[in-house]
Parts: C-alpha cells; structure tokens; sequence
C-alpha cells in the first residue's frame, strides 16, 4: 500500500483536474510582421521570466496562454535577424499585432554570476541535484568515486582492502542500481560495474547530474533508483589550454591536461590526456598486505563537435581509450624475491569506447528536433586474486533516436523514440584454491529493442507532468514493460513539491558487480536460472529557495522507497560460501534526506545534510529479512566553503560522521576468526586550501585528517590461502591520513 500511495494521487489528480484547468484558461492570439507587414514564421513568444511559450505558424499566427498571476505581463517576441521585442499586457485581450524589424548591428552581452557549486533546481520535473566544475574543485577530485566527498546523496565506500576500487550507493543501495550515462549515453555498465568510478578524471567533468527517482523512460530502462549524468568539457566552451598535477605523501600521482581549439565557425576539438602511478607499498596498519593496490592509468579522449546555426544542425564525436593495471596483495609479492606461495592481486584492464550524437532543430519550427545517440564499447578486463581468476570481455552497442515536439503551444509536449542495445559477454571464473579446480562459465548476447514515448504537461507556474512509458523486447527475457511519472507543483516561485513513480530492470553481472567480493576464501555457490532484477520506485521532495536576511539559502527534503519484485541476492551470511540466488520474499529500501546550503555571508557557505537508510533484504537457509550489509542506517555531512574577493583565497571544509553499519555473520567461525555484527561509527574530515593566481592556481589539502583506519580488515591475513580468510568486511577507510599538493594552469581563449 505504501508504494502506491504517491502513483494513485498522481493519477486522480492528473485525469480530475488538468482537464479542467487546461480547458479554462484564457489565451492570447495574435500576428506577427515584418518590416514590410509580411507574415513571419517560426517566431518565439514567450512570457517574460519563464519558459512558457510557443511560435508563429506559416501565417504568422500564434496562441499562447495567459499565465495565472496578476496583469501586467510581458510578453517577449524574438526572431533571428530581427530586434527582440516586448510586449506589456496591462489587461486581457483577445488579439494583438507585432511587427519586427531588423538588427542594424550585433552586440555581445557577458553575464557573470557566482558558481552555486552543489544545488537542487526548483526548474526541474525531476529531483536533480547538479554539482558544478566549481564544487568538484572543493577537493582533489582525482576521480570520478572521489568527486562526491562533498555530497551527501552518494555514498563511497571501499570494496574489498586489497584493490582500492570504490563502490558508490544512492538511496541505500548499489551503484550497480544507478545508471550511469555520459552526456545521457549509457557507459560505466557491464563488467565495470566494480572499478569504472577510477575511469572518469575528475578535471575532465564540466558537471555532474544526480537524478533521484526512477526518471525519464528517455533515458533507458537501468535507472532503477536514479540516475548519475556525467558532463563533459565542450571544445568549444572548455579553456584553451589546461593543466592539473598532483601529487600527495604516498607518492600517488596524476596529471590531467587538455588542449581545445576552435578550428572554424562551425568546427571546434578538444584532447583530455590523463596519467596515474601509484608505486609505493605501503601497510600502515602492519598486517603483511598493502592497503591499496598499486596502480598506473593510461586515459585520452578526443571529441569533436559541429554546429551550424543556419541549419541548426550539430554534431558530436569522440573516442577515448584506457589502459589500467592494478597490483597489491602481500607486501613484496610483486618484487623478484616474492614467495612463490604468497598472496597477491592483479587486475587489467583495457577499454575503447566511442560515441556520437547527431541533432536538429527544425528551422521552421524551433519547438521541433530530432537526436540520434550512438556508442560503441570494447572491454577487457582480467582479474588474478590469490589463486583464482576472471576474465571478462565485453562488445557493446547502443543507439537512442529521439523525436520531440509540441501539441499547439509549449504546455503540451511530447516525446517519441526507439532504441536497441546489444551486449556480449564473455565471462570465465576459475577457482585453483581447493584441491579440485571449479571453473565457471558465463557466455551470453543480449538483444534489446526498445520503443518509448512521453507526454509533458505544463500548467504556467503550477504544474508539470512527465508521464512516459517504455516497451522492450529481450531476447531472453521477452518482452518488458517500464512506466514512469513525475510530477511538480509549484507552490510558489520558489517552491517545488515533486512526486515520482515508476519501475526499472537490469540483468545483473555477478562476478563483475561483485569483484571485490573475490578477495577471500568463500566458495562460489551461484544458482541456475536468474531472472532479470526488477523494482518500483517511488519518491516525494520538497525544495524550496529563500533569502534569510538578504542571504540565499536552499533546502531540500526527500523520502524514497524503493522495493525489489526481481533481485539478485548477494549472501555472504556463511562465512565459508559467497552464494548468488534469485530473490525469494521481499526487499526493499527506504531512503530520507534533508539538506540545507546557507550563504552566511558574502563568500561564506554552509552545507549541512542529514541522511537516514532502512535497507532490507530476505535471505535463505532461515535468516529471513536482515538488514542489508555495509549500509551506514545514518549519514551526517558538514561543508564549510570560504572564498576572499575575486577568489584569491579559498578554503573547503568537510567532516562526514557515518553511523554503525550491520556486518555479514561470521559466528560459524572459530571465535578468534569471528568480527562483532555491527560495525562501530566514525568521522571522516577533509580539508582544501587555495591560491588563485593569475593564470595558476596552487592547492594544498589533507584527507582523513583523524586518520581512522578500520582495524581488523583482514580476518586470518597470515594465511591467506586457509579456509577463514577474508578481506571483503569493509565498513570503514583502508587508508590513514593523506597529504597532498597541485597546481592548476590554464590559458583561456
């Protein structure tokens, strides 16, 4: 009843009143000329202040709403070529006549305004959270897994102590929930489920989107409780030139650098370079075993983009390749005298992924387009830890053709497409742990075909609906139905009350999704037959905007339930077995968030966010419903941002506390291999300082300042090939207190 409740009154509301008030409201006509009383096609109107609008027919005819709100208003009339005009409506009428004339001369207007670094619109149908290329500086931002340590929707954690690849969670589930898209392109999916986040370099990303809720159908079917849009630097809005080096005292270092240029009025490219190394052993903690993997990355991107405004015509293309070796496991195993029976861990990975994105604007009809998304994806990935191993190979392509236009005026707009994705797997799982060697293999195609369609309704400044509904075809698992609504009321200009339903499905990548899990001892237990993994999503937030004694100031509350009809359970309840089986009772997950960003003064902001996690999976062998493991029930975030005039000086401070987290059983172990139920909470702070100078800027910073490190993280480390074995209890940092240094150069155009 619960997960129904928000759908039910979405679907009342929308068939009772939108018709009624769509039908009574009043509209202005009226006839739009040129110089010489010529009608005028495809003209824009819109009312001054909002998006709300419509253009002139063959005729130069147009009918717009009124808007509901006292008169005057104003009515803005544009075209190219001609001077923008407007239009004072000081009471209703019934028709009016707008004659345009032409620009004599072109001016450029530059409008500056300071970067919000991290905030929820109240614009938006969909709960989006954006954080800008100013907040991901707030911090070293080397990757994409640490470009949300000033966040408090996405939860990092660590996936196992021996690899050092990170594992995010949105609304107290996986990663593995949330898709992920590269400027609304599907990426990071597949056998990268569990290391992909060190694949993205924090310097390359204009923005980052996090979508809470199931979204937009136009999107794909994966987003299952949200959705992370990753932005990248356009060539032809990205500086000239740009370089970041970094380096911190466990002689991790990265350079990232990127040259753009505009080649022409319609041509322009960018090349984003990337280089990691991470050589030094290091074990803080003294248990024999580096605490993170030693590492090197290779990474280039090269995109391209064209846009004609005669034609409206633009395209994008790119390619990028990677190249990532990852070693850890016993101190010295990867030196020439390393035992030949030791402990060690080798991860590879190799990757080619291009993409490209056609689009145009009809220029007869500016309310018209039509886009056509295309991506490729090459993947190896090759995996030795201890004496077992995995191989992965991934082929995959995508292509998403979009068609949207309008029914009359701009309240009502609609979306139409189709899309196909095709996937192959290649997986290959080999145990030599035990006496007799188990080996599993997993080959597999998918074929999805997918046709999609959404309906947008706008009532002026009250209400937006976004209905869509999505129908796929699979050729293993037939045919698939995905229905979405989201809803927002403006209560007033600066609040937004938003509603969301609707479901999701994925087909899980058990070794890939769970990678770090294979870090121990347990034997491999999957069952046959698994089915997709299917949910029903629903969600309700709040955000309003407000200036407190002349200071701007936002907060946003939200509650999220998310339940599991499908799901793969990962049961490490037996400390001797890692067990995969379908879901066989229910599960779900309740998420509530409330979050408050107060300018105190002038460059003075605060951010403070409390988040709560219900996570409840049923399991077999009589455990029944539990709480899921590695999931903080309670999360705090502190942000403390200070910046002088011109931004000379800026300061970033950051403490996170994360509240105890429930831990697989290990009571079957003999006792001195047993680790307590629960884990104990913790504080984590960072902090950033930076000089701006004028072209370079210099930055000093400090991770895990208290320098908590998670005792006990390895059970029985001094046999690593014994029977209790395990480094996958991972609840807290595996890494102490870091220090680091970088500068920033650029040159801009």
């Amino acid at each position: 009843m619960q997960k129904n409740i928000i759908l039910i009154l979405l679907l009342i509301f929308s068939i009772f009143f939108v018709p009624l008030h769509t039908f009574a409201q009043n509209q202005l006509k009226g006839i739009v000329l040129d110089e010489q009383k010529q009608p005028l096609q495809a003209v824009n109107i819109y009312w001054k202040g909002t998006n709300i609008g419509t253009s002139s027919n063959e005729k130069g005819i147009f009918k717009i709403d009124y808007l509901l709100k006292p008169f005057p208003q104003s009515l803005i009339v544009s075209f190219i070529g001609y001077k923008t005009d407007t239009l004072l409506i000081r009471e209703p009428k019934t028709m009016v006549e707008i004659q345009l004339f032409p620009k004599n001369d072109l001016q450029t207007v530059t409008i500056t305004e300071k970067d919000r670094g991290s905030y929820t619109s109240t614009l938006k149908t969909i709960n989006t959270q954006t954080i800008t290329s100013g907040e991901l500086l707030k911090a070293a931002c080397c990757n994409l897994s640490e470009s949300f340590e000033t966040n408090a929707a996405v939860d990092v954690n660590t996936s196992d102590a021996l690899s050092g690849a990170a594992k995010i969670q949105l609304l107290g589930l996986d990663g593995n929930y949330v898709q992920m898209t590269a400027e609304n392109i599907p990426t990071l999916r597949g056998i990268v489920g569990s290391v992909g986040l060190n694949y993205v370099p924090g310097s390359w990303l204009k923005s980052i989107d996090i979508i809470k809720g199931s979204g937009s159908v136009v999107n794909g079917y994966e987003s299952m409780t949200g959705q992370i849009n990753l932005e990248f630097l356009k060539p032809d809005q990205a500086d000239k030139f740009f370089v970041n080096a970094y380096l911190n005292d466990q002689f991790r270092a990265e350079l990232n650098t990127h040259f753009a240029k505009k080649i022409n009025q319609n041509w322009s490219q960018i090349t984003l370079l990337h280089a990691e190394n991470m050589l030094r052993e290091l074990d803080q903690n003294a248990d024999g075993f580096m605490d993170n993997a030693m590492m090197k990355q290779i990474h280039a991107f090269n995109r391209w983009k064209y846009d004609n405004p005669k034609t409206n015509l633009k395209i994008q293309f790119g390619t990028r390749m990677l190249a990532e070796n990852r070693r850890g496991g016993q101190m010295g195993f990867h030196n020439a005298q390393h035992q030949p029976n030791s402990f060690g861990i080798d991860i590879a990975s190799k990757r080619l992924e291009s993409f490209a994105k056609i689009g145009q604007v009809f220029p007869n009809n500016p309310f018209r387009s039509w886009g056509l998304m295309l991506s490729q994806t090459h993947q190896n990935l090759g995996a030795m830890v201890g004496k077992k191993n995995y191989q992965g190979k991934q082929n995959t392509a995508y292509a998403n053709f979009i068609f949207q236009d309008i029914i009359n005026n701009t309240n009502h707009k609609y979306k139409l497409g189709l899309s196909a994705t095709y996937d192959r797997y290649d997986e290959q799982f080999v145990d030599n742990l035990r006496p007799m060697p188990s080996e599993i293999n997993l080959k597999r195609t998918e074929k999805i075909v997918g046709a999609f369609g959404e309906y947008i309704f706008r009532m002026p400044e009250k209400l937006t609906l976004v209905a869509g509904f999505r129908m796929d075809y699979h050729n293993v698992f037939g045919v698939i139905y995905t229905p979405r609504l989201n809803a927002k009321f403006d209560l007033d200009p600066s609040t937004a009350l938003r509603l969301s339903g609707g479901k999701g499905f994925r087909v899980a990548n058990i070794f890939a999704d769970n990678l770090g899990l294979l870090a121990s001892s347990r034997v491999v237990v999957i069952e046959k037959d698994l089915n997709t993994e299917k949910s029903c999503n629903m969600g309700i937030n709040l955000t309003k905007n407000m200036e407190i004694k002349g200071k701007k100031t936002n907060v946003s509350v939200d509650y999220y339930y998310t339940s599991f009809q499908n799901q793969l359970v990962v049961d490490m309840e037996n400390p001797q077995l890692l067990q995969f089986y379908g879901l066989d009772g229910k599960s779900f997950a309740k998420s509530f968030q409330i979050e408050s960003n107060v300018e105190l003064s002038e460059g003075l902001d605060v951010r403070l966010a409390y988040k709560f996690d219900d996570v409840k999976t049923t399991y077999k062998n009589d455990i029944g419903l539990q709480t899921k493991p590695f999931v903080a029930r309670q999360k705090i975030l502190f942000n403390l941002s200070y910046a002088t005039k011109y931004e000379k000086w800026k300061t970033n401070f950051t403490t996170q506390w994360r509240d105890i987290k429930r831990l697989p059983s290990t009571v079957q172990n003999p006792e001195k291999f047993r680790i307590d139920g629960f884990s104990e909470p913790y504080f984590i702070i960072n902090a950033q300082i930076t000089r701006k100078f004028r072209q370079i800027d210099v930055y000093l910073g400090g991770e895990n300042l208290l320098d908590f490190i998670q005792p006990n993280q390895i059970i029985d480390a001094q046999n690593p090939f014994d029977t209790h074995f395990d480094a996958t209890l991972i609840w807290g940092n595996v890494l102490g207190r870091r220090l680091y240094a970088g500068l920033r150069w650029s040159i801009k155009y």
